[in-house]
């Protein structure tokens, strides 16, 4: 996964962003959070149940 998407603090706006550099959103990218979902699936050439499946993963694989 090359790719992650992540809510804007303060906001309800959600951005695409390299995954594990939240502070770099990808210009252009802010929006809904299902459309964010959507192209962050997208950007990784990924359908969005893969890309919900592997990032599910990814999460708790960081988390242990």
């Amino acid at each position: 996964m090359i790719f992650d998407a992540s809510k804007q603090k303060g906001s309800s706006r959600y951005y695409i962003h390299p995954v594990g550099m939240a502070d770099k959103p990808l210009p252009g990218s802010y929006g809904e959070k299902s459309r964010v979902l959507h192209n962050a699936a997208e950007k990784n050439g990924m359908t969005y149940k893969e890309f919900m499946r592997a990032r599910k993963e990814w999460r708790r694989d960081a988390e242990s």
